[in-house]
């Protein structure tokens, strides 16, 4: 698998009072295997904090710009960050996450081989204990016309409804 990195990816992490998890999550983005990346930190009016963690996460790593904005909701951050983006390609990483080193390599291959509008995969529930407390595992498809999208969201629910675990080509 080879992704030659010349898209850049936007990760979008929204924040609301999670500084026991976001430095964990902002790691392992930025460690991630595929280096082309921005990292879109939404601080959602947080109360701990959080602000200062991820603040100090920007210095570490030039590639992670943060945003504060007034309370509005978890949409509210995510569409806060997507109009801040400048990749080709965007993903929404919840604070309370961390993904797999590989994930966005593997995904921006799949996009790219495929010419593809949305890339899912599957993810793993681990428990404060560190252990995994269910798995969801995807086939993997291509989805790249509204009709198919449309479909696998809502008729044959190939696609899963939460926003995390997907890439979606920007400009749809």
């Amino acid at each position: 698998m080879n992704a030659d990195e010349r898209n850049k990816i936007s990760v979008i992490v929204p924040v609301y009072n999670v500084e026991k998890y976001v430095y964990k999550c902002l790691d392992s983005i930025c460690n991630n295997t595929y280096k082309n990346i921005e990292v879109i930190v939404v601080n959602d009016g947080s109360t701990d904090n959080s602000l200062s963690v991820c603040e100090e996460y920007s210095k570490i790593d030039g590639r992670v710009r943060v945003y504060s904005k007034e309370n509005g909701g978890l949409s509210s951050a995510r569409n806060f960050g997507v109009s801040l983006a400048i990749g080709d390609y965007l993903m929404y990483v919840d604070s309370d996450d961390f993904i797999d080193e590989n994930m966005l390599k593997t995904m921006i291959y799949y996009a790219e081989k495929n010419n593809a509008d949305i890339v899912q995969c599957g993810y793993s529930r681990i428990g404060e204990d560190g252990i995994i407390k269910s798995v969801r595992k995807c086939k993997y498809e291509v989805l790249s016309n509204k009709k198919d999208i449309y479909d696998a969201f809502f008729k044959t629910r190939k696609i899963f409804i939460p926003a995390p675990m997907k890439l979606y080509k920007t400009n749809i």
